[in-house]
Formats: C-alpha cells, structure tokens, sequence
C-alpha cells in the first residue's frame, strides 16, 4: 500500500519524485522528523494530492507515535486534522483510486490510526487534554461498514484501552468468539496473543501459536495493525 502510494507520486512531477526518495530512506531509518520535514515541502506543493495527504498522515502517525509527551498533543492535533482531510479527498476528488486497491483498504488504515490517536490521547495521555473531534465509536462504525471482522476488532480496542480488567476479559471472549468465526483470519489470534502476553500466560500463548499454524494459511501484510 506504501509502495503504490509513492508511485502514484512519483508519476506526477521528478522533484517531488527525488524528495520522495529521500524520505523513504529516512522513514526505513525511523528518521520520522526528518521524513516529516522533507514531507512538508511536497504538502505545500500539492496540497490537494490525496497520495500526498495520504503518506503525511502515515508520517505523522508514526512521528506521533514515536514522539516525547511534550509534543504528542501537537503531533496528535496534525495526524488527526491531516488523517481526516485525507479521508475527505479521496471520497471526493480521487474516488477512483480504489479500482485499483483492495476495496476499502485506505479507508480502513486512515480510520484506524485515528482510531489508535483517539484512544491514547483518551486513555494514556488524558492530562494533554486533547479534544477529539469524533467519537471512538465512530471510528469502528467506518471500518465496520466495509469489512466487518475488522470493524468488530477495532470495537474490541475499545474495551481493551480502558485497561479495565472486567472489559479485558470480555475484550479475550469477543477475541475467542472472533477466532471461532473467523478461523483463518490471523489479527484476532494475534491480539489475544498480545494480551495473554502482557498477563504472562504463556501457555495460553502457545496454544494460539498452534491454532494459528492449523488455521491460518496465509498472514497478509495489514499495514494498518
């Protein structure tokens, strides 16, 4: 999906192109400032290029992530108002782009990083007192109308985030229900993985690493996981 997304760039002006280069050097580096910065020069030139729009997001996401607290709300208000416009073009100007792309893909990783920011600014971060601009819900609501099992699994983040172990337990049913749903699906496996992790059963870990190998035939790259 990056990938395509920088060549759909490329194809459109040689400056743009050269700069590009660069900063897919320095984000394979985790360099995301110094990608961040580079990306700014071509936002101002085409401001209206949803691949632009888009890969800023991606940037901003990671630089988000990767970022002091002192600068996280900063970060988090840019990710969040960029993420949203880009969601915005390509509805509107660039519709067609999804011919060409897993149906719906772009949608569901824009939605789930804001879903991700939305959920840390709320849960781990509640002192920057960040104002979010939709609600959680939302966010899964969007994912959910285009692909269902991921849109119950970002409703599970939900519960997960609160760090409340009564949701947490209810969040590893829906996990199991999900699995039993979905058996060749790998996320859910993964995220029950990931809290059993954290709660140091290991052997509960094991088993999911089993089932996985039974069920799961093929483990696609989901960016936005």
């Amino acid at each position: 999906m990056i990938s395509n997304c920088f060549s759909n760039i490329r194809k459109s002006d040689k400056l743009v192109e050269a700069t590009l280069n660069c900063i897919e050097c320095y984000f394979g580096l985790s360099e995301y400032e110094k990608a961040n910065s580079l990306m700014q020069t071509i936002v101002k030139k085409q401001p209206k290029n949803a691949n632009v729009q888009y890969w800023y997001g991606i940037i901003l996401f990671y630089l988000y992530q990767y970022t002091g607290e002192g600068k996280k709300k900063e970060i988090a208000v840019k990710a969040e108002n960029t993420l949203l416009g880009t969601y915005t073009i390509t509805l509107i100007v660039v519709a067609n782009l999804r011919k060409n792309e897993k149906k719906g893909l772009r949608d569901i990783m824009i939605m789930w990083m804001l879903l991700i920011i939305s959920l840390e600014m709320k849960y781990k971060y509640p002192k920057l007192k960040m104002k979010l601009k939709n609600t959680l819900e939302s966010y899964s609501y969007e994912i959910k109308k285009i692909d269902e099992y991921l849109g119950f699994l970002s409703w599970i983040e939900l519960y997960i985030y609160t760090d409340i172990q009564e949701k947490i337990d209810n969040a590893k049913d829906m996990l199991w229900q999900l699995i039993t749903d979905y058996p060749s699906k790998p996320e859910a496996y993964l995220k029950l993985w990931s809290i059993y992790i954290k709660e140091n059963k290991y052997e509960k870990c094991m088993s999911l690493c089993e089932n996985i190998l039974l069920n799961v035939n093929d483990i696609e790259d989901n960016e936005y996981m």
